[in-house]
């Protein structure tokens, strides 16, 4: 997401996934993503990626699946976190926010839908949260 002008403070940037089919569970999520800029509060924007199911109407005020925010540091990291039980088909929605500084782009790279039933993703990962 660039972040100069026209960007507006709060103005905000999707990607949207394809659908994918129902599960039961043992689906995690795996992008990278880099968020560096101006120092200071609110200066870097967010990043969320929501799972929002197929007919699921509304906006996306539902809690997101991961979350960060602020300056990250002039590095790429990692970001995984497993899906849960999807009931319906489902996508993903990575969006990221503008706060106030235009010297402060975020970039998402490589995500992927990867079985990980076996347990083996790694939960500590830096900057993982799932809510």
């Amino acid at each position: 997401m660039e972040s100069s002008s026209p960007m507006k403070e709060n103005d905000k940037a999707r990607i949207l996934s394809p659908y994918f089919p129902a599960t039961t569970g043992g689906l995690c999520f795996e992008m990278w993503y880099h968020m560096w800029g101006a120092a200071g509060y609110n200066q870097v924007g967010r990043l969320k990626v929501y799972i929002k199911q197929m007919g699921q109407t509304g906006t996306l005020s539902q809690q997101a699946a991961f979350q960060v925010s602020g300056n990250q540091g002039d590095e790429w990291i990692k970001a995984q976190f497993p899906v849960g039980e999807q009931t319906k088909s489902f996508r993903f929605i990575i969006e990221g926010e503008k706060l106030k500084s235009y010297l402060s782009d975020i970039a998402v790279d490589d995500p992927k839908l990867y079985n990980c039933s076996d347990g083996t993703w790694n939960q500590g990962q830096r900057n993982y949260q799932h809510l």
